[in-house]
């Protein structure tokens, strides 16, 4: 499925739900059915990702990977966030 339909669609529903106000009642079914659907894909995901042989080989490698991935991003982050708090202290007391 090409991506510009998906956006078209994406855009399409945007619009309408700008348009025109939704009852209480229809947004709770499309909550609803977002939520059903949205199961439904990832465990069609589940079952694709099960049945690749090549993938549930490589399963260790790829968890480490990912393990290592995950722990550089929240470290990288609280660096970040660290780093700006000192900084923003600093120029306060310049200030």
């Amino acid at each position: 499925m090409s991506y510009v339909l998906l956006t078209g669609f994406l855009a399409a529903g945007f619009a309408v739900g700008r348009m025109f106000l939704m009852p209480e009642k229809l947004k709770k079914a499309a909550s609803w059915a977002l939520t059903g659907c949205l199961f439904g894909i990832v465990f069609l995901l589940g079952l694709k990702l099960g049945g690749s042989v090549q993938l549930v080989s490589q399963a260790a490698t790829i968890g480490f990977k990912a393990l290592a991935l995950a722990v550089g991003s929240i470290l990288g982050s609280v660096l970040l966030v660290k780093g700006y708090v000192v900084l923003r202290g600093m120029l306060r007391r310049r200030g």
